[in-house]
C-alpha cells in the first residue's frame, strides 16, 4: 500500500534525495475525530457536545442491582475506522496522552484474519520465526551492549540465561508450539539525537515524518539494508520481511515518561505515518528480475532497562511486542474516551501489565498470555461443561485445560474463561496462585479487535472476574493482587449470580450458573460447576397407555392451579373413538389423582380451557361438534360436585377456541372464535359460575380475519382479550380491555406497526395487576420473542423487549405471572429439528434470564405444547406432550428452589350441610316427595329452594319447634331435571346447599 500522497520511498527515492524530509515539508497531516475522556474515579466529567454528563463511580453493587461500571450506555462511543494499535503499557496510571493520540490516529494495525474476528492469522499460519534486529544508537546517547549479549539475551535456545530468553519465554507458554529466533543484523550510530526522533512525543507524532518512529525505522533501514540478506526473514515466502526490531539506545518511554524517550510499540511503516510506505530494499526476491524484499512491519525496543538502570532492558517489552507481531491486542483500555483507566487483566496476561512480571518489577519473568490469548492463538481448545459437574483443574502452564464457562454448555460470543495459574515457571512472581475467571464478549472483541479497542471505554469485552469484586483492575486501582484469584486471600469459595462478583452477564442479566465450594488441590483448584439451571427434577409421564391427544389451535389456558398447590390439567384425547374431555388434578404431594371425563359428546369435543373459581372449585369450557356444528359447552365443579354441560357459546356459525378466566367475585369471562360464512370474529362472555347465561359482545369489526384469542383476568375483574389479526399487514395483535360494570373499551393496537408478521402469542394478568404478552415476530433468517408489560390502563413499560433471537420456529407460547410477580415463560422451538420445551423467568430485581432453559432435550424424545404453572419465582411445574413415542405422554418437569408456602385456609365454613340440613332421597325424582331434617342449631321458619339461575321455586314450611318440614309431590313435579339449592331461611345454615336431581 502507497503513502497517502502516492509517493513509494525506498533505497532507490533516498539517492534521488526525496526522503522523509522533503515530505516534511509538504506539511501532510491527517483529520482526527476527537476524542474526549473519562475517568472512571467517581469525578464528574463535563461532557462534550453530543454526550451524556455523569458521574463514573467504582464498581459496587446495591442488593437485587445489577448495574456495573461498563453497563454506562448513555456514553456513546465514536467508532472510526482507523486501524488498531499495538504498544506496550505503563506500569501503573494511565496511557500518556500521546500514546492515546497515535491509537487514534492509526499508527498500528494487527493481523486478523479476514472473515474471522477474533482469529489471529499470523499464529495459525506461522510457527517459526526468525527476526532481525537493528541496534540504534544516537548523537547523543550510544549503546551499552553489544550484539552478542543481546543475541544471547533474547534468542538462546539452550536453556543457558539465568532468568530465561524470549525463546524460552514462547516455548513455554505456548507448550512447544512457538520457536521465535533472530539475529543482530547491523549495529548503527544515527547521526541525529534520540530526541529529533522523539520529538517531546515519544516519537508517536504521525505527521512529523521524519521526526518520529517512522523516521527512525526508515533511516536505519538507508544505512544499513545493502548488508542484510533479507531472505533469512522471510519465512512465509510473502517477499515482505516477518517482523524487523529496531533496538535503540537507552530506555523506553513507557518506564521514564520522558517525552523525549521513545515508545516501545509494534506498527508498519503503512499503519497511518505520513508518507509511511514499505522500504524496499535492493534485494531480489528469488528468481525476479524487478520484485525486491520489502519491509513493513516493524518493533521499536529499548535496550537499557527502565526499572533497574544500568542494566540490558528485561524480555518483558520483547515478549509483550511480539505478541502483537502474532495477533494478540492490547488488553488494557487504548482509548481517550474510557480514560486508559480499566487495566484489563492486568499483571495476569503479558499483554496488559504481565510483562513487569506478576509482581510489577520483574520483567525478567513476564506472566502468561492467559486463557482468551491462548484460545485465540490456537494454541489451546477449550473444555465445555454441558452437564454441572465437579472439576479438578491443572495449572494451565502445566497442561491444565481451558474451560469455556457457560449456560447449558451453549456456544455463545458471551461466556466465562476459567484457567488455573501456578507461581512456576515465567509465572513465578504472581501475586497469589489459583483459579483466574475472565468474562469475555467475543462479539465485542471480533468488533474491536481491528482498532485495538478490546478493553476501550466503559464496557470491555474481556474482564478479570476480581474474586473480591473491587474492581481494582477496572478503575485501575492497581494492576492485580492477591485478592484476585478464587479462592485467593480472601478466601472467596463461590462465583454465582447471587454472590458479589457474580456470573451475570455484562447487561446484568441472570445466567443461572455458578461455581461452588472452589478450594485449591495441590497446585490445582477443585470446583462444583452449575451449567444447568438449578432446581429442576427429573421429567415423569402423566398418562400411562393409550393417550391419543387431539390437536388444539386455542390460546385457552388447558392447566390453573388452585391455592391450596393443586393443579388442574385438561385435554381433549380419544375415548371410544371420539375427542373427549378429560381431566386430571395433581394434588400439592406431587400425586395425579384419577382422571375424570367431563364430556360425553356425540361427535368431538375440543379445545378445552380451565379456570379456577373461589373456594377451589373449577370452570371448564371446550367446543362440542355435536347437534351439526360447533358449540362452546361449560361445566363447573361448585363444592365438590359437577354440573351439568351448558351452552355458553351460540352464535350462528361454529364456535371454537375458547379461552377462560375467573376472578375472586366468581365471575367466569369467556372469550371465543366464532366463524359464520367464513368471516371470523371473536366473542366474550361474562357471567356467574353458577348462572351460565348472558348475552355475547362481538370485539372484532367487520374486515378483521381474527385468530383464536387469548384471555387474561386481573385482580379487580378486569379482562383482557386479545387476538392476531391476519388482515393487518403486517399481521398484528389486537387487544380490548373488559370491565363486568363497564363493559369492553374501544381496541387497541399491541404495539406499533410491526416490520414483519406478529405471530404466536400468550398473555396472562400479574397479582399486581400488571398484563403480561409475550409473541413472535417472524424475519427472513429469524425468529424473536418479545415482552410487553402494562399497568391498569396504562401504557406498556417497556414497551417492546426482545427476550429470545432464534433461526428456528418459535410457537405454543405459555406466559404466567406467579403471585410475587415473576413472569414465566414457556414455548416450543426445534433448532436440532426435533420440537423442545423451553422455560425462561424474568424476577424483579433480576430481570430476564440471559438464556432459555432446555426443559427437554432431544434424548428424551419431544416436548410440545408446553403450559407452565407458577407458584413463587423458583417453584413452577411444565406440562408437555411428548410425541416422540407410541403412544404419546403427557410429562410433567417440576422445578422446586423455594421453600414450600403454606397450604391456603379459608375463614372457618358455616356448619357443615349435613350437620345444619339433610335431605331425602336424593337424588330424587320428579314427583316424589322431598324430606328436610333440620338441626337443632338450623332453626328457621321454611326451607327455600332454588334453581341454579338463582330464582326461588319452592318453599316448605317448617312448624314451630318442629325439626322437619316436606316438599309435596306435586310441587316437585313442575320442577325440570337440574341442580338446586336448599336453604334454612332465619338460620345460620343459609349457604347450605342440597343437590336435587
Amino acid at each position: 500500500m502507497g503513502p497517502p500522497d502516492g509517493a513509494m520511498h525506498d533505497a532507490r527515492t533516498l539517492a534521488q534525495g526525496r526522503g522523509p524530509d522533503q515530505l516534511r515539508a509538504k506539511g501532510l497531516a491527517r483529520g482526527r475525530m476527537a476524542r474526549h475522556s473519562v475517568v472512571a474515579s467517581g469525578r464528574a466529567v463535563t461532557a462534550p457536545p453530543g454526550f451524556v454528563s455523569f458521574v463514573l463511580k467504582p464498581l459496587t453493587r446495591l442488593p437485587h442491582e445489577p448495574a456495573r461500571l461498563f453497563l454506562l450506555t448513555a456514553l456513546a462511543i465514536c467508532a472510526g475506522a482507523a486501524p488498531g494499535g499495538a504498544t506496550m503499557p505503563t506500569r501503573s496510571g494511565t496511557i500518556e496522552p500521546p500514546v492515546r493520540a497515535a491509537f487514534e490516529a492509526g499508527l498500528f494495525d494487527l493481523p486478523v484474519q479476514p472473515g474471522r474476528p477474533g482469529t489471529s492469522a499470523t499464529a495459525s499460519a506461522q510457527s517459526v520465526w526468525h527476526i532481525p534486529v537493528i541496534m540504534v544508537g544516537f548523537a547523543d546517547d550510544t549503546l551499552e551492549f553489544s550484539a552478542s549479549e543481546f543475541e544471547f539475551a533474547l534468542f538462546d535456545t539452550t536453556g543457558s540465561t539465568p532468568t530465561g530468553s524470549v525463546f524460552d519465554y514462547f516455548q513455554w507458554v505456548s507448550e512447544g508450539r512457538l520457536r521465535v529466533t533472530g539475529d543482530v543484523v547491523a549495529v548503527v550510530q544515527l547521526p541525529q539525537t534520540r530526541e529529533w526522533y522523539a520529538a517531546l512525543s515519544y516519537g508517536l507524532t504521525y505527521f512529523a515524518t521524519p521526526n518520529n518512529s517512522y523516521g527512525l525505522v526508515y533511516d536505519a533501514l538507508a544505512r544499513t539494508h545493502r548488508s542484510v540478506d533479507w531472505s533469512r526473514f522471510d519465512q512465509d515466502r510473502d517477499g515482505y520481511v516477518d517482523m524487523l526490531w529496531v533496538l535503540h539506545a537507552g530506555p523506553g518511554a513507557e518506564t521514564s515518561l520522558d517525552r523525549n524517550h521513545l515508545w516501545s510499540i509494534t506498527s508498519r511503516m503503512t499503519g497511518g505515518w505520513r508518507g509511511g510506505s514499505p522500504f524496499v530494499t535492493e534485494q531480489l526476491l528469488p528468481g525476479a528480475y524487478n520484485v525486491y524484499y520489502r519491509l513493513d512491519r516493524f518493533t521499536i525496543l529499548p535496550e537499557v532497562s527502565g526499572l533497574r538502570p544500568g542494566n540490558r532492558a528485561e524480555i518483558g517489552v520483547f515478549c509483550h511486542e511480539f505478541g502483537h507481531t502474532l495477533g494478540l491486542p492490547d488488553l488494557y483500555d487504548t482509548s481517550t474516551l474510557g480514560g486508559a483507566a480499566n487495566a484489563g487483566p492486568g499483571y495476569w496476561s503479558l499483554m496488559a501489565t504481565g510483562s513487569y512480571g506478576g509482581n510489577g518489577s520483574s520483567p525478567e519473568f513476564p506472566t502468561h498470555v492467559g486463557a482468551w490469548a491462548s484460545r485465540f492463538l490456537g494454541w489451546r481448545n477449550t473444555v465445555r461443561p454441558t452437564r454441572d459437574t465437579t472439576m479438578t483443574l491443572a495449572p494451565m502452564a502445566a497442561g491444565g485445560d481451558i474451560v469455556e464457562f457457560w449456560f447449558q454448555g451453549q456456544q455463545n460470543p458471551e461466556h466465562f474463561l476459567l484457567e488455573v495459574r501456578e507461581r512456576a515457571g515465567f509465572d513465578r512472581t504472581l501475586n497469589a496462585p489459583g483459579l483466574i475467571v475472565t468474562h469475555v464478549d467475543e462479539a465485542a472483541i471480533g468488533a474491536r479487535l481491528s482498532a485495538n479497542r478490546v478493553n476501550a471505554g466503559p464496557t470491555p469485552g474481556l474482564w478479570l472476574v476480581e474474586a473480591d469484586g473491587d474492581s481494582d483492575l477496572v478503575v485501575g486501582r492497581n494492576r492485580g493482587d492477591a485478592y484476585d484469584p478464587f479462592p485467593g486471600l480472601g478466601g472467596r469459595t463461590a462465583l454465582a449470580e447471587d454472590t458479589w462478583p457474580d456470573t451475570r452477564t455484562f447487561d446484568g442479566a441472570t445466567t443461572t450458573i455458578g461455581l461452588r465450594h472452589i478450594v485449591r488441590v495441590g497446585s490445582a483448584v477443585r470446583f462444583d460447576m452449575q451449567v444447568r439451571a438449578g432446581g429442576w427434577r427429573p421429567a415423569s409421564a402423566v398418562t400411562a397407555g393409550a393417550f391419543v391427544p387431539s390437536l388444539t389451535l386455542s390460546n385457552g389456558r388447558p392447566a390453573a392451579a388452585d391455592a391450596n398447590g393443586n393443579v388442574h390439567v385438561v385435554t381433549s384425547e380419544s375415548r371410544a373413538g371420539r375427542p373427549q374431555v378429560v381431566l386430571r388434578t395433581r394434588t400439592r404431594a406431587g400425586q395425579w389423582e384419577p382422571e375424570v371425563q367431563l364430556s360425553a359428546s356425540a361427535v368431538a369435543a375440543l379445545d378445552p380451557t380451565i379456570a379456577v373459581l373461589p373456594g377451589g372449585d373449577l370452570a371448564v369450557a371446550w367446543s362440542d361438534a355435536s347437534g351439526g356444528r360447533q358449540r362452546i359447552l361449560y361445566r363447573a365443579r361448585i363444592r365438590g360436585t359437577w354440573t351439568e354441560p351448558r351452552v355458553v357459546g351460540d352464535v350462528p356459525g361454529q364456535n371454537a377456541a375458547p379461552a377462560l378466566g375467573a376472578d375472586a367475585a366468581g365471575r367466569v369471562h369467556l372469550a371465543w372464535l366464532g366463524t359464520q360464512s367464513d368471516v371470523p370474529a371473536v366473542w366474550a362472555l361474562t357471567f356467574m359460575y353458577f348462572a351460565p347465561f348472558g348475552a355475547p359482545a362481538r370485539l372484532t369489526t367487520a374486515g378483521e380475519l381474527p385468530r383464536a384469542p387469548a384471555l387474561a383476568v386481573q385482580p379487580d375483574g378486569t379482562s383482557i382479550v386479545a387476538w392476531l389479526d391476519a388482515a393487518s399487514a403486517p399481521q398484528r395483535i389486537w387487544f380490548r380491555r373488559g370491565h363486568p360494570d363497564s363493559g369492553f373499551a374501544e381496541r387497541l393496537a399491541l404495539t406499533p406497526p410491526p416490520y414483519t408478521d406478529q405471530t404466536a402469542f400468550s398473555i396472562g394478568a400479574g397479582p399486581d395487576g400488571s398484563f403480561h404478552a409475550v409473541w413472535v415476530t417472524s424475519g427472513n433468517a429469524s425468529r424473536e420473542i418479545h415482552w410487553q408489560r402494562r399497568r391498569g390502563a396504562a401504557g406498556p413499560a417497556p414497551m417492546d423487549s426482545v427476550i429470545e433471537t432464534r433461526s428456528a420456529f418459535l410457537q405454543n407460547m405459555h406466559v404466567e405471572a406467579d403471585p410475587s410477580g415473576g413472569v414465566h415463560l414457556a414455548f416450543e422451538s426445534a433448532p436440532a429439528g426435533t420440537p423442545q420445551t423451553w422455560y425462561k423467568r424474568w424476577r424483579p430485581g433480576f430481570g430476564w434470564d440471559f438464556a432459555s432453559t432446555e426443559i427437554t432435550e432431544i434424548a428424551d424424545g419431544s416436548g410440545s405444547r408446553p403450559s407452565v404453572i407458577a407458584w413463587s419465582h423458583g417453584n413452577v411445574l411444565l406440562l408437555y406432550t411428548d410425541y416422540a413415542g407410541a403412544p404419546p405422554r403427557l410429562v410433567e418437569r417440576e422445578r422446586r428452589l423455594d421453600p414450600l408456602s403454606p397450604v391456603a385456609v379459608d375463614p372457618a365454613p358455616p356448619p357443615p350441610v349435613a350437620a345444619a340440613l339433610a335431605v331425602g332421597p336424593n337424588p330424587a325424582h320428579a314427583g316424589a316427595p322431598l324430606r328436610f331434617r333440620l338441626a337443632p342449631a338450623a332453626a328457621g321458619d321454611a326451607i327455600e329452594v332454588f334453581d341454579i339461575a338463582g330464582r326461588r321455586v319452592a318453599v316448605a314450611p317448617v312448624a314451630p319447634g318442629a325439626d322437619e318440614a316436606r316438599l309435596d309431590g306435586t310441587v316437585t313435579a313442575r320442577l325440570g331435571g337440574g341442580v338446586y339449592f336448599a336453604r334454612v331461611r332465619g338460620s345460620d345454615a343459609r349457604a347450605r346447599v342440597v343437590v336435587l336431581r
